[in-house]
């Protein structure tokens, strides 16, 4: 008998704690699986890229960052000006900034799903380079020409001359001495584009000769293949958990009562955190955003938007689903144990012994059978 009760309070106190485990690995598949689902491989990562528009004003952006390019020897143009801004963006396109971005994308999920040791993206803007250079060459050409010659002594010297910036042209400097300038400054700074030509085996660390994706990232295609399996891993183990709780339970009905509380429980859970995040990121964290360039400010919030958007729908199918199945665990014990009653019910009516009636009306209508008489003899 004691070892009886003991194995009762065991099962008692598995139960509990299988409940208390069950919400864990209930929100860690949906949280998993949202993340997984919006950035575990580049095309939902170019999609919203795409969407967002953020290819429109990333050269601008990228100017107002940069300020200054070329060396400082002359040369230096400033990407402010809006003719050279202008030139920037007719060169560097946003075709060819998407058609790069997913190139490189598709490259490093390629890697990080094993498939190659590095990234394969090559990323080369060097005749881009030129062609920006030439066209600041034309712009500094056409403002050094409108320019007048500047007063003796107040014309500075060549060298630091800044055409945009400038008043007056210094003596013995023509416009096409100063596109010269430009041009030579833009192709050899290291000011808007530093490196004209991309590729994983330029990207290294401070002070190695290594790739940073064959030495600091080279763990990271594991890693990577690793959380891709989390989502079916932690789908296990709830599953496991759930059963656990129903066949523990000192019967079938109060285990799924008990799992069926759980998964509604998390489900609303869920649906008022995916509810919240949407709400203080697009309410709260976005509007605090500021940058120099507006229009990308504004791209920028509506890529965030637009990442939590996409996480959040992953969100909201985890929490109705999870708040359905519990609905479902809690009330279908109710209508199983309704239709026994009912059935029992019915069988119950159809056990009862019947009189039967017809015989009692025959025993009292039929009439009793009289004894046979022998006729008298006929008398001659």
């Amino acid at each position: 008998l004691g070892i009886i009760m003991l194995m009762s309070i065991l099962r008692k106190m598995l139960v509990v704690f299988l409940a208390g485990l069950l919400p864990f690995f209930l929100f860690s598949l949906a949280i998993d699986a949202g993340i997984i689902k919006t950035a575990g491989s580049s095309a939902p990562i170019k999609k919203i890229l795409a969407d967002s528009g953020i290819y429109n004003t990333l050269i601008s952006g990228a100017l107002d960052q940069a300020k200054t390019s070329g060396g400082d020897q002359g040369g230096g143009v400033s990407l402010t000006d809006t003719a050279v801004k202008q030139a920037a963006e007719n060169t560097f396109t946003p075709q060819f900034l998407q058609q790069n971005t997913e190139e490189f994308l598709d490259s490093i999920f390629v890697w990080l799903n094993g498939k190659t040791p590095v990234p394969d993206f090559q990323i080369d803007v060097t005749s881009l380079k030129a062609t920006f250079a030439a066209e600041a060459a034309k712009v500094a050409e056409t403002k050094a020409a409108t320019l007048p010659v500047c007063p003796t002594g107040l014309s500075g010297g060549a060298d630091s001359f800044d055409v945009f910036s400038a008043t007056c042209l210094p003596r013995g400097l023509t416009p096409a001495a100063v596109a010269t300038q430009v041009q030579s400054g833009i192709a050899s700074g290291e000011g808007f584009i530093k490196d004209p030509a991309i590729s994983a085996d330029t990207l290294k660390a401070s002070g190695s000769d290594q790739s940073i994706f064959a030495d600091q990232l080279k763990d990271a295609p594991m890693a990577y293949q690793r959380i891709k399996k989390t989502p079916f891993i932690l789908g296990i183990l709830a599953l496991l958990t759930t059963l656990g709780i129903v066949f523990l339970s000192p019967s079938r009905i109060r285990g799924l009562r008990r799992a069926g509380i759980v998964f509604l429980v998390v489900g609303f859970v869920l649906l008022a955190f995916a509810w919240a995040l949407n709400w203080g990121i697009n309410q709260k964290a976005l509007p605090k955003l500021s940058l120099d360039n507006k229009v990308l400010q504004e791209k920028i919030r509506t890529l965030v938007s637009d990442i939590t958007a996409n996480i959040d729908k992953t969100y909201y199918i985890f929490g109705g689903a999870y708040a359905a199945l519990g609905a479902l665990a809690i009330a279908e014990p109710m209508f199983m144990h309704k239709r026994r009653s009912l059935s029992a019910g019915r069988q119950g009516e159809h056990l009862q012994p019947e009189q039967p009636a017809h015989h009692e009306a025959h025993n009292v209508d039929t009439p009793t059978a009289k004894p046979h008489q022998k006729k008298p003899p006929k008398i001659q």
